[in-house]
């Protein structure tokens, strides 16, 4: 108690007034010493359990990601008439369809040095407004290259933009479901990519090239209600408020958390075990690859970048593999766009099982996504099998690589400390930003070559990511933030 709320306050009467802040602030430094692995931050967030602020950044969240998953499915969804609107080169198709991911992968490289110079709401706020403008600055384009400076932009944006928000989502969490929530939150981007598709559904049924700007036009309604929400609505985390020495925001929050007031010594308490769990951690990028995090990074760099080629060069080919299979059984274009549907409402409600899969105890990250990667490839076998079935088969395929992949970046915002989270998440996305501009060029080469070629090649970088899994050095599950981690297989 003395250490905790100080000497003096040790010695004041205790009044019928004050005895039950006593009690309260009692409990709270038992808490603490009895749980010597949460910090004073992750008890008050234990204790407050899911509140008003928890579910805002959730709902900003989703919203973000919901712009995330509209552009990057912008191109496979709507590559027909795309094509045909600019008359594209297969080369053309080829740059257009993959430099947003290289643009991405840039952004996210420097997010983490940006997002400490300037703060992660005004930079969030502010990339979602330029997304915005820039949609509708595409959907004015009549050339293609104009189109792709506009994709190129808004990849460099959404790459800045995405690592920061799902860190402070991180940062705000309690421990209790905090994988559920992280994984279930990715709902937002089969969201986005479902707005663009009723919006095709109502201007282009039948994959108009004609009416291609009019669908890119109305798409720019989610991006910009996306930064208003933002603008208005967003706040740093307290974690990375104290790393910033912003304190006294930091506490502000804090306390409207906790529905309390902190005094003096409480505070000097909290930041006392902020700052030793910041101290002595470099956040260098090369940092990431030293002798403490090196064979994690590398791994995890690894299974980032296989994840983006799953994810991605099979999306960016499926409504190719869609037109191929219709030629021979009759499927319309409108089909095509319901197939696209159908696909991701899959994956929209299934990433809350893998939300579940995450919290089960006896699985842990690296089995639950390891358990994912199994299930993706006897899917992807399934829809060689019975092409007839393709959206469905493929809508499962989907699915469930997006809860790995999911499970895959809850554990890397989880078991990186918060001085260097914005740098290591950020260095992940660059990386998987690369799997997916090369899966753009890789699979529609692939396609060009067989129908079902590019899906044998999943299944290889299927069991490679599967080895990767099991060879992570720790698991998550359970642990708090800034957590020494220890070995655990």
């Amino acid at each position: 108690m003395k250490e905790f709320y100080g000497e003096e306050e040790n010695r004041k009467e205790i009044t019928e007034e004050n005895k039950g802040n006593i009690q309260e602030k009692t409990q709270l430094h038992l808490s603490i010493e009895e749980e010597q692995e949460i910090n004073s931050i992750d008890y008050i967030y234990d204790q407050a359990g899911y509140n008003k602020i928890t579910y805002k950044n959730i709902f900003l969240t989703f919203f973000v990601l919901s712009v995330e998953g509209l552009h990057f499915t912008l191109f496979s969804n709507m590559i027909i008439p795309l094509k045909a609107y600019y008359k594209m080169t297969e080369d053309q198709v080829r740059i257009c369809s993959s430099m947003l991911f290289l643009f991405v992968g840039i952004g996210s490289f420097l997010s983490g040095k940006f997002a400490g110079k300037f703060g992660r709401p005004i930079l969030i706020s502010f990339l979602l407004f330029v997304i915005s403008f820039l949609n509708i600055l595409m959907a004015l384009s009549t050339v293609w290259w104009v189109f792709l400076i506009c994709r190129c932009l808004i990849g460099l944006s959404a790459g800045f933009v995405i690592p920061m928000s799902l860190n402070l989502l991180t940062e705000y969490l309690p421990l209790k479901l905090r994988s559920f929530v992280l994984t279930s939150v990715w709902c937002g981007f089969n969201f986005g990519a479902l707005v663009l598709c009723f919006i095709m559904i109502f201007i282009m049924p039948n994959l108009e090239p004609a009416r291609v700007n009019t669908t890119i036009l109305l798409s720019a309604i989610l991006p910009f209600f996306a930064f208003l929400l933002n603008l208005f609505l967003l706040q740093d985390s307290p974690r990375n408020l104290i790393l910033r020495k912003l304190e006294k925001e930091a506490f502000e929050i804090l306390e409207v958390i906790s529905k309390r007031k902190f005094d003096q010594s409480v505070k000097i308490k909290i930041l006392q075990e902020s700052n030793k769990s910041f101290q002595n951690v470099k956040f260098e990028i090369k940092d990431l690859f030293g002798e403490k995090f090196g064979k994690l990074s590398l791994l995890l760099t690894y299974i980032w970048f296989f994840n983006s080629i799953l994810s991605y060069g099979p999306g960016v080919i499926s409504n190719l593999t869609m037109q191929a299979i219709g030629k021979e059984q009759n499927i319309s274009n409108l089909d095509i766009i319901k197939n696209q549907i159908v696909i991701n409402l899959i994956g929209f409600f299934s990433l809350f099982l893998g939300g579940i899969m995450t919290e089960a105890s006896y699985l842990g990250r690296k089995l639950a996504t390891n358990i994912n990667f199994f299930t993706c490839l006897a899917f992807i076998l399934l829809l060689i099998a019975w092409p007839g079935q393709f959206a469905v088969f493929f809508g499962i395929y989907s699915a469930v690589q997006g809860i790995a992949f999911n499970i895959s970046t809850t554990y890397s915002c989880e078991v990186y400390p918060t001085k260097m989270r914005d740098h290591a998440i950020g260095f992940l996305f660059s990386c998987t930003r690369v799997g997916g501009f090369i899966s753009q060029i890789l699979y529609l080469y692939l396609n060009s070559i067989g129908t079902w070629i590019p899906y044998y090649a999943s299944s290889i970088f299927l069991v490679i990511n599967i080895i990767l899994v099991f060879l992570l050095p720790y698991d998550t599950h359970g642990m708090p933030l800034d957590k020494e981690i220890t070995r655990s297989s």
